[in-house]
């Protein structure tokens, strides 16, 4: 059943980005002491997207593997051509966890942008 692999995904991705989001209360006061020295808001950017990247690339890039491996594994044993659900399958899986890394770094932003620190 689809649902399950589904609700994992989505349940991880929600705990990765309110983890983030409770650091970046943390991070609010440096920060804000990193815009007082001159930091501009492009920088900030990068910041919060080198900030959050690390957190969802290794457990996409675990998961890929994983995914990977199993259906080509799968594939031989029953033997059938898999290459291109393995693909479509890492592509959909990818796409995913990237729209949430933007999503997390979008609001990572705003918490260390509007936060009172």
């Amino acid at each position: 059943d689809y649902n399950l692999g589904k609700i994992l995904i989505l349940s991880a991705c929600s705990i990765l980005h309110f983890k983030q989001l409770m650091d970046a209360r943390e991070d609010c006061v440096r920060f804000a002491t990193l815009r007082k020295i001159g930091m501009s808001p492009r920088d900030e950017a990068r910041a919060a997207f080198l900030q959050v990247m690390p957190l969802y690339a290794v457990p996409m890039v675990l998961a890929m593997a994983h995914g990977l491996v199993a259906l080509l594994t799968m594939g031989r044993v029953l033997h059938i051509e898999v290459l291109v659900p393995v693909l479509l399958n890492l592509a959909a899986f990818a796409g995913l966890f990237s729209g949430f890394a933007a999503l997390t770094t979008r609001a990572y932003l705003k918490a260390i942008r509007t936060a009172d620190c």
